[in-house]
């Protein structure tokens, strides 16, 4: 890794409940499941599912220096869904 790989890395930070926060702003604009999964998955290693029977994805949102469980509970809340956590899975159900 380059000297500016290892600078990136220090910009990550942990919350309270030990969860990591990105080190810059995550942006979804009008983005469906896939688009989402991917992104979290990509930043944050957790593996989201959706089981929300059928729901039409098209979620916006701008997150500054978030963890992940703060997008998924704005995401919760737009889409009057829940979700369960377990290790680095999280389920999306309504």
């Amino acid at each position: 890794a380059s000297s500016g790989d290892r600078e990136n890395f220090k910009t990550w930070s942990f919350g309270t409940d030990g969860t990591l926060s990105a080190p810059g702003n995550i942006v979804f604009e009008g983005a469906n499941f896939e688009d989402i999964a991917t992104k979290l998955h990509n930043i944050y290693g957790i593996n989201l599912l959706d089981q929300t029977k059928n729901l039409k994805w098209n979620y916006s949102g701008n997150f500054e220096k978030a963890d992940y469980l703060t997008i998924i509970k704005s995401i919760c809340f737009a889409k009057k869904i829940t979700y369960k956590q377990t290790k680095d899975t999280i389920i999306l159900t309504n």
